[in-house]
């Protein structure tokens, strides 16, 4: 496939575009700061590339900013006022700083913790760098201790805007967060083995595996819900969390199957991949202002990721549906190669995003990363 080799060599130019002083920023122009989930989902990419100090910088950066807590943070870099400045073309430049809080009512996002852990022990894997583990040991525990503090009945309780999806108002037991705290715990496990401290936490992952498929997947449905609290069980499919749970093989095969048709019947990649969920998410679960800025879909049914097509290609190849992760990556690498660039998020006419108050980021380290490992993944 012709397209899928320039591809490649665009996302790999567009990732590297992106390394910066201290690690990996999120991308070019207006998220041109340290983000944790940017950041640390680029450096599983960069892994590939072979590009191990960058990804050591960059761990080092946001465990150096750990509060003594265990808290990861969110950013590091401008204030969550400049952000929203930033979000309206209106930028200001601050000096480096962490933020713990996302920027919706000021509660703690969790899974910045469980990605530096999952990112950290694929830093291992590749380098045995065992020095680096050693050295920031207390600092490992105190991360993971502070993701257990949120667990209620087993599993991870977060309140409203904690996830990736930062405009939905997902409060509770939301399935892509505890897809990651599982890995966050096989991680853990990896990294105290790899430096002969014995441990539990193999165990406590395989409970947390049976939590979620108790909990979430839903028979009649065919695929795990999207998050439930006190009030609702949401019966959204979510393409990060299915997809995932299918990757880290919390899915069973009969599971995997099941969720991929369903993606296929909701059209998850019909467009240009991949939607973030089907139905769309109800209107009282969207942040008003983004209805302001003419961005209610940023984050919801209608606007295509491009690091969740790769996702969708990678889950489809895992289940050895090679026929069709090919197509989904063969589709992408065609925008990729259009475009010279890897953006952020497209209309669903196949265009990169351009709205009054916001413009799609490109390049978009997040999903550079992610392309490089679906196409190592992807069989040709």
């Amino acid at each position: 496939m012709n397209n899928q080799k320039a591809a490649l060599s665009i996302a790999k130019s567009s990732l590297i575009k992106c390394y910066s002083r201290e690690g990996i920023v999120a991308g070019a122009t207006h998220f041109n700061y340290y983000w944790a989930r940017d950041s640390f989902y680029a450096s599983w990419g960069a892994l590939e590339l072979k590009d191990y100090e960058i990804v050591k910088k960059n761990l080092n950066l946001f465990l150096k900013n750990t509060s003594s807590k265990g808290h990861v943070p969110i950013r590091i870099g401008a204030s969550s006022f400049s952000q929203t400045l930033a979000f309206a073309k209106l930028e200001l430049k601050n000096n480096l700083k962490p933020c713990y809080s996302q920027d919706k009512g000021f509660n703690p996002a969790i899974d910045p913790n469980m990605l530096l852990l999952i990112t950290l022990d694929r830093y291992i894997e590749k380098t045995n760098d065992l020095e680096f583990v050693k050295k920031n040991i207390d600092k490992i525990h105190s991360i993971m201790d502070w993701v257990e503090a949120f667990e209620k009945d087993g599993l991870i309780y977060a309140e409203k805007y904690s996830t990736w999806q930062d405009m939905i108002k997902k409060k509770g037991f939301v399935l892509y967060t505890n897809v990651l705290y599982y890995q966050s715990l096989m991680s853990i496990n990896n990294l105290l083995n790899r430096i002969e401290v014995r441990n539990n936490f193999k165990d406590k992952a395989e409970i947390i595996k049976q939590k979620i498929n108790e909990k979430f997947y839903d028979k009649k449905l065919g695929y795990y819900i999207d998050f439930y609290n006190e009030e609702k069980h949401s019966k959204v499919f979510s393409s990060d969390g299915n997809f995932f749970a299918i990757l880290f093989e919390i899915a069973n095969r009969k599971h995997g199957k099941s969720i991929l048709k369903k993606a296929e019947k909701f059209g998850i990649s019909k467009d240009v991949p991949s939607y973030t969920n089907y139905p769309r998410h109800e209107r009282k679960e969207i942040f008003l202002p983004f209805y302001l800025f003419g961005m209610h879909d940023y984050n919801d049914h209608g606007v295509a990721w491009t690091w969740l097509g790769c996702l969708h290609s990678m889950a489809l190849s895992k289940i050895n549906k090679d026929k069709e992760a090919k197509q989904v990556l063969e589709r992408l690498s065609r925008v990729i190669v259009r475009d010279n660039d890897v953006y952020e998020v497209y209309e669903k006419n196949g265009k990169p995003l351009k709205r009054f108050f916001y413009s799609s980021e490109h390049p978009f380290a997040w999903s550079a990363s992610f392309y490089i490992l679906a196409e190592k993944m992807v069989k040709k």
